[in-house]
């Protein structure tokens, strides 16, 4: 009995010591959750009151129980922490070009997509209308019609028809400067309007976008289509000189002429044109200057080119190729297009751009050209791309077809397609991409070279003007393209030539080549846009005056006629303009490269190689003057020997 009643005892001790023990496990696994949650929590709540941490307690018997009997994972995240990369604030670029069109606003435009992604504002100051049709979130202040080479027939009629060189090119250069004051008060209105922040300017005749940058004291970064005429490199030369564009091959005579004696040349006609400029620049508060890159010598340059494509040579680091800008899509092919080239096999793309034009002699032989090539089977099909410009000739009596027919499209091995505005383009990069398109007959503009590179098509280039000539030396040199000469155009070595670029299995090779170059550079757009950012952060950014942040950035203001356009009616404070002086002078530094500071001649290390070369003189006059005297010496006495011993006897 006593027996029974001892060990029913011991079973309720036990009892009890077992719901003891699991308790406490309860509350060791309550305080290890809780333990948990503190650690996870930050600094402000590890002073929980006690409420609170009960609160927390009660909330975690749940948890506690989902964890039992599982292995807790660490949080991976715990071990990293998060760090605001958001280096942007709203600003303005405001983009300016002479010319337009598309192949001198898409590369900048392009850009500036990428920039209005990441929170930026964009205007446009250029002729025409463009941004409506391409680009509908960037406002445009148009400067005028858009440009229309048929209109300024005066101009553009001896530049096409005409041999090309810096006298044509003056003829451009004279027309934009007679320009100048209506540009600059364009920009002069869009920049009080719109406030900008940087311009990005399009270098090619747009002296009035630099110039109001410089008077309103904002950056300004220079873009172009290449690095031919702002860095140097001897062997690079132009054929607007008379001279190709790499003298590697060049004899000593040529090599001198165009290194010296053109560019020479160049200088001297350029200069009452600069005079005459600055005194346009006098009329509205613009210092004058000396040369063209005077302005500009500081200030970042984008190419939109790529090594490859350009003659390799030494760059500047202000000077970044960021090309070929592409777009990342294409306008598609017309339903008549492509039923056109599915049925072609060997199809040739014909397209000299919007703008240019050339002879009806030149026409006619095109045509002929195109009916020889189709007729020996040599090219089964033509798509031609006109732009509205041209004035055809009627074929003479021995060919089969009339012109009319082949324009209206009544020949079915030829189809001709119109580009009369921006909103009608014929697809370019759709039909080069197609497989059935062997051959791009082109003038050998930048932005279709780079498009013909891209996918991969030879070229045969009938350049006109400007740029144009080099482009197409270059590419031959590649062994990608070969050139025809406009003021020599002959049907036999059109047709000769369009064979060769099909035929010879080397053109093949170095396409291959170029268009994996061609790929990988198209990416550096991203590169262009943090660029930009980089000038503009760093332009508000002076560490030697800390009131630039209150004057400059703090209450940004835009000066018209001595006054104020901003919505404070404070005055600029004197201090500014010495401020903004040194925002210009310190901006860049990091890419300055020292010989700019030092001057021509210890930039140069001309004084530290005359000195070696006049100590190699001396030397060299020492060791000569040296031997002539012991020679002289040793003369002197053996003829002193003779003549003692002829007297003696």
């Amino acid at each position: 009995m006593s027996s029974s009643n001892s060990s029913n005892r011991l079973s309720k001790n036990q009892l009890i010591l077992t719901f003891i023990l699991l308790f406490h496990l309860i509350i060791i696994g309550i305080n290890a959750s809780s333990s948990d949650n503190t650690n996870q929590a930050d600094s402000s709540s590890e002073t929980l009151s006690t409420e609170s941490r009960k609160s927390t307690e009660t909330a975690s018997w749940w948890s506690f129980f989902k964890k039992i009997g599982i292995k807790k994972k660490a949080d991976p995240k715990q071990k990293f922490i998060q760090i605001d990369k958001d280096i942007n604030e709203i600003k303005n670029i405001l983009v300016g070009s002479f010319v337009g069109g598309l192949s001198h606003l898409r590369p900048s435009l392009e850009i500036c997509k990428i920039l209005i992604e990441r929170g930026y504002k964009v205007a446009l100051v250029a002729p025409g209308n463009f941004t409506s049709t391409n680009y509908p979130s960037i406002k445009q202040y148009s400067t005028g019609p858009e440009h229309n080479t048929k209109e300024l027939s005066h101009i553009y009629k001896p530049i096409f028809e005409k041999p090309y060189d810096y006298n044509s090119f003056f003829l451009e250069k004279d027309e934009a400067d007679k320009q100048y004051l209506e540009r600059f008060e364009v920009y002069k209105r869009s920049t009080i309007d719109f406030k900008p922040d940087l311009f990005l300017c399009d270098l090619l005749n747009n002296e009035a976008c630099f110039d109001i940058a410089w008077k309103f004291k904002i950056p300004a970064i220079g873009i172009s289509s290449s690095l031919n005429k702002r860095t140097f490199a001897p062997y690079k030369s132009d054929p607007i000189y008379g001279c190709h564009s790499n003298m590697e091959k060049g004899s000593f005579i040529e090599r001198f002429k165009c290194l010296i004696i053109q560019p020479a040349r160049f200088l001297y006609e350029s200069r009452q044109r600069i005079i005459s400029l600055n005194e346009k620049r006098l009329s509205v508060g613009v210092s004058p200057i000396s040369s063209s890159l005077e302005r500009i010598k500081n200030s970042l340059f984008l190419a939109d080119t790529f090594f490859g494509f350009e003659i390799p040579h030494p760059v500047p680091p202000l000077y970044q190729e960021i090309g070929p800008v592409m777009q990342e899509s294409y306008p598609p092919l017309t339903s008549k297009l492509s039923s056109f080239l599915s049925s072609h096999k060997r199809i040739m793309y014909v397209s000299f751009g919007m703008q240019v034009y050339t002879t009806q002699e030149n026409y006619a032989i095109l045509l002929k050209s195109f009916l020889e090539v189709i007729d020996r089977n040599i090219i089964d099909g033509i798509v031609w791309s006109l732009s509205g410009l041209e004035d055809f000739p009627t074929l003479s009596d021995d060919t089969q077809l009339e012109t009319s027919e082949i324009l209206n499209n009544r020949y079915t091995h030829i189809y001709v397609t119109t580009s009369l505005s921006l909103k009608e383009l014929t697809p370019q990069v759709s039909i080069l991409n197609h497989t059935n398109t062997k051959i791009f007959l082109t003038h050998g503009g930048v932005a279709s070279c780079h498009e013909s590179l891209y996918v991969g098509k030879p070229m045969l280039i009938l350049p006109f003007a400007s740029d144009q000539f080099s482009n197409a030396e270059k590419l031959e040199e590649q062994g990608i393209a070969l050139k025809l000469d406009k003021m020599n155009l002959q049907v036999d070595d059109i047709v000769r030539k369009i064979e060769l670029l099909q035929l010879d299995a080397r053109v093949k090779i170095n396409l291959k080549r170029m268009q994996v170059l061609t790929k990988i550079n198209s990416k550096r757009k991203y590169r262009a846009a943090d660029l930009i950012e980089f000038v503009m952060k760093v332009s508000q950014l002076n560490p030697n005056n800390n009131d630039v942040n209150k004057n400059v950035i703090g209450k940004k203001k835009y000066k018209k006629e001595g006054k104020e356009s901003s919505e404070s009616n404070e005055t600029y404070p004197e201090s500014i303009e010495h401020v903004t002086e040194d925002i210009y002078e310190w901006l860049l530094k990091e890419w300055v490269t020292p010989d700019t500071r030092m001057g021509f001649i210890r930039g140069k290390y001309l004084d530290v190689y005359g000195v070696v070369l006049i100590l190699l003189f001396s030397i060299i006059w020492f060791v000569v003057w040296t031997g002539w005297s012991l020679v002289s010496f040793i003369v002197n006495s053996i003829a002193s020997l003779f003549e003692g011993k002829l007297k003696s006897d």
